[in-house]
């Protein structure tokens, strides 16, 4: 296993804990997101670092 797959399942993990051990609405929210975020990382087994959008050269006609 590679070391973001690792955290995958350090964040599921943390988040099943949180979400049985505290009762609360944001307490609830954040352990949705570390589950979520967790299965993405253990799926895909790596952090994108590609930009979400391209560059866009501006034509300048002066």
């Amino acid at each position: 296993m590679n070391k973001v797959r690792i955290l995958g399942v350090i964040l599921i993990v943390t988040a099943v804990i949180l979400n049985f051990t505290l009762a609360h609405d944001l307490i609830d929210f954040a352990s949705g997101l570390l589950l979520g975020s967790g299965i993405a990382l253990v799926i895909t087994g790596k952090i994108s670092r590609k930009p979400l959008f391209k560059k866009v050269q501006r034509l300048d006609n002066n």
